[in-house]
């Protein structure tokens, strides 16, 4: 999200809720082809417009997005960065047939 959609549809829009698939740039190229820290910026920039944030959905993969390190790094972020009262979605992995590629 850029700066001036945001800065224009803020009067508009009351809450935000917005996917952090991993805390890791390498993690975010490989698997969604994008970088992490646009998505950073975005957060930082809903929080500061006073849009309610809530961070959702990020999927601990083992051996992808689960190092502790990096898990602190994302809770150390939210919680300065974004304030203690910003909810963050955690979800399990269950492995089924279509993505047991992923962990090999």
């Amino acid at each position: 999200m850029t700066t001036d959609m945001l800065e224009t549809i803020s009067p508009y829009l009351d809450a935000a809720n917005v996917d952090l698939k991993a805390f890791c740039d390498e993690t975010y190229r490989k698997y969604e082809r994008a970088r992490l820290q646009p998505v950073l910026e975005s957060l930082k920039r809903l929080k500061a417009l006073d849009i309610w944030l809530e961070v959702t959905t990020t999927l601990v993969i083992p051996g992808i997005n689960d190092d502790l390190d990096e898990l602190k790094e994302a809770t150390d972020f939210l919680s300065w960065e974004l304030g203690a009262d910003t909810p963050w979605h955690i979800s399990r992995f269950f492995l089924h047939y279509r993505v047991q590629e992923l962990l090999r």
